[in-house]
């Protein structure tokens, strides 16, 4: 992608495509659902009294394993319900930087002969035209192409 690639006119930051999610083992989307007791008394499931609930309630409690009542905490603090493999939080995605649209418009020349920017010229361009033309970096000229081949 021409983000990743790192190169390209001066101040453009392409947009890259997202990544395709990597497969995950299966797993159970786990909740943290309190029960009623602990919403009367504001109790959170990885509050202070955790630890007790860790030690004594979670797979140790029979209605506590019936109703998989705080099933996120439990399973990460070795307690988790028997079956449950909790999988991972998804993480907070990472914040991406401005990016520019990148386009790939040709100049009046290669449309006259019928020259795409990825084409079979190309690495001349990458070389010599891009960013290293003044013209060409001026009117951004093959923007998307040049950006992804580092020119």
């Amino acid at each position: 992608s021409c983000f990743a690639n790192g190169a390209g006119y001066d101040g453009d930051v392409c947009c890259a495509a997202a990544p395709a999610p990597a497969p995950s083992p299966a797993c159970t989307e786990c909740t943290d659902t309190p029960n009623a007791y602990m919403v009367d008394k504001d109790f959170a499931c990885d509050g202070s009294w955790a630890s007790y609930a860790y030690e004594n309630l979670c797979k140790h409690n029979a209605n506590w394993a019936k109703q998989k009542f705080c099933q996120r905490s439990c399973f990460a603090n070795g307690a988790g319900y028997d079956g449950d493999v909790c999988c991972a939080a998804a993480p907070a995605p990472a914040p991406s930087p401005a990016c520019t649209e990148c386009t790939d418009t040709p100049n009046a020349y290669m449309v006259d002969k019928d020259f795409a920017c990825d084409g079979s010229w190309a690495s001349y361009a990458y070389e010599n035209l891009c960013k290293h033309n003044a013209n060409w970096a001026k009117q951004k000229f093959c923007q998307r192409s040049c950006f992804a081949n580092g020119a």
